[in-house]
C-alpha cells in the first residue's frame, strides 16, 4: 500500500483488511504525508503483526508502487496489493495460493479485473505514470478469487478530494504520450486520456482521444469500451448517425460483449425505429453474460434487449419474438418493476399467450393478482 494524507480512513481500512486476511508481515510506503497518517499506521499494527512504514518521496504511480513492492520483497510468500480507500464487499475466501498472479472483481455494475495477490518471490514492476499496471518477467500462471464479493473502489481518499483531479489527470497523460517511446504504453495513455476528459466532462477532447484510441493497435478491450463511450458522447451530440455506427462496430473489437448493441437499440427505440430494435434483439439473441473483460456493462446483461424488443416487436409484426421476450422477463428478471411490465405488455401477444397453456396457468397460480392487471 502506498499512502499520503489518508489518516481519515487508514484506520478503518486497515482493520476491515485484518478482519478478512491472514496477514504475517505489512509494508506501507508513505509518499508524504503531513498529517498523522504515519503515527495512526504505528499506532493500529503495534503489537499485533510485525511490519514496517517507509518513506519514499513521490514521483509517480509506477515508480512509487514498485519501490514499496522492492521493499516487501521475499518477506512473505504472497503480497496483496490494496489501495487505502477500497474495501472488499462481501464474502473473498483465499484459495490454496500457488499461481504467480491472482485476479480479483472490482466493481458491482461496471466490473474489471486487477492483480491483487503476487507471489513474493518474483520481482514485479509497475509501469505507466497513471493508470499503472504491474509486470513482472516470465509470468507463468494467473489464477482468479472467485466467490461472492467485489472490491469496492472508494475513491475517497486524499487524491480524490482535489476538484481538478480529471483535468490534470488527462494534461498528464497527453504528455506521457507525446513523449512515451513504448507503443503499448502509448495505448494506454491515449486510452486513460479520453477516460479522463470524459470524467472533467471535457466532451470534444474526449472525442478526439477515444478517435486516437480506435486507431491504434492496443487492447481490445480499451477499444471495445473507448467505442461505448464515444456513443455516447454522439449522443449527447445529437449526431445520431455516428452513435449508431459505433455502438454496432463495437463488435468488431469483441464479439462475446453485446453492450454496443444494446445500447445501439435504445437509442433506436428513443427515436421510434423499432425495425432496428427487433433487428439487434435477434442479432443478440442467445447471448452469454462474458467474464473477464473491462468494465463489463453488467446490467445490459439483465435482459435488458429482451426488455425493449418486448415493445418494438409488437411495431413489426414479430409477435413470436416480443411474447417470448415477455416470458423471459417474467421467469427470470430479478428487479419487480420489470417483472410487472412483462406481465402488462402480454396484452399486445394474447394469441401467444392463450395457445401457452402451461405458462398462462404458471402466471393464474403464482404471480400476484395486482400485477395481472393488463
Amino acid at each position: 500500500m502506498i499512502v499520503k494524507n489518508e489518516s481519515k480512513m487508514i484506520e478503518t481500512t486497515l482493520a476491515h483488511l485484518c478482519e478478512r486476511i491472514p496477514f504475517a508481515y505489512w509494508v506501507i510506503s508513505d509518499t508524504g504525508s503531513t498529517d498523522h497518517t504515519r503515527e495512526l499506521i504505528r499506532a493500529f499494527f503495534q503489537n499485533r503483526i510485525p511490519g514496517e512504514l517507509v518513506e519514499h518521496e513521490w514521483r509517480d504511480f509506477a515508480y512509487n508502487r514498485t519501490k514499496a513492492l522492492e521493499c516487501a520483497y521475499q518477506k512473505t510468500d504472497y503480497v496483496m496489493v490494496f489501495d487505502a480507500d477500497d474495501a472488499i464487499v462481501g464474502t473473498l475466501t483465499l484459495p490454496p495460493l500457488k499461481e504467480d498472479r491472482y485476479m480479483a472483481t472490482f466493481g458491482t455494475t461496471e466490473s474489471y479485473l486487477r492483480p491483487l495477490l503476487l507471489t513474493n518471490r518474483k520481482i514485479w514492476t509497475y509501469k505507466g505514470v497513471l493508470h499503472e499496471y504491474v509486470d513482472a518477467p516470465e509470468i507463468r500462471t494467473t489464477g482468479m478469487l472467485t466467490g461472492n464479493y467485489y472490491i469496492h473502489s472508494g475513491r475517497t481518499g486524499a487524491r480524490n478530494q482535489n476538484k481538478q483531479k480529471y483535468q490534470e489527470d488527462a494534461l498528464l497523460l497527453e504528455k506521457a504520450y507525446q513523449t512515451e517511446l513504448d507503443e503499448s504504453l502509448k495505448d494506454r495513455y491515449a486510452f486513460y486520456c479520453a477516460q479522463s476528459h470524459m470524467d472533467a466532462k471535457q466532451v470534444n477532447p474526449a472525442v478526439e482521444w477515444y478517435h486516437t484510441c480506435l486507431q491504434r493497435n492496443g487492447w481490445t478491450q480499451e477499444k471495445y469500451y473507448a467505442s461505448l463511450q464515444l456513443g455516447k458522447l454522439y449522443a449527447f451530440q445529437k449526431k445520431k448517425e455516428q452513435a449508431m455506427e459505433v455502438w454496432r462496430n463495437s463488435v468488431l473489437y469483441d464479439p462475446e460483449r453485446i453492450e454496443g448493441l444494446v445500447m445501439a437499440a435504445i437509442y433506436a427505440q428513443l427515436h421510434g425505429d423499432h425495425a432496428l430494435v427487433n433487428a439487434l434483439y435477434h442479432r443478440c439473441k442467445g447471448y452469454k453474460r462474458p467474464s473477464r473483460k473491462l468494465f463489463l456493462q453488467n446490467q445490459l446483461y439483465e435482459y435488458e434487449i429482451e426488455y425493449l424488443n418486448s415493445k418494438s416487436a409488437y411495431f413489426v409484426k414479430d409477435f413470436e419474438s416480443g411474447y417470448q421476450c415477455c416470458k423471459t422477463i417474467i421467469l427470470y428478471h430479478r428487479n419487480k418493476e420489470r417483472m410487472v411490465h412483462g406481465i402488462r405488455t402480454l396484452k399486445l401477444y394474447q394469441e401467444q399467450l392463450k395457445r401457452d397453456v402451461e405458462f398462462t396457468t404458471l402466471l393464474k397460480t403464482k404471480m400476484p393478482e395486482s400485477w395481472m392487471q393488463f
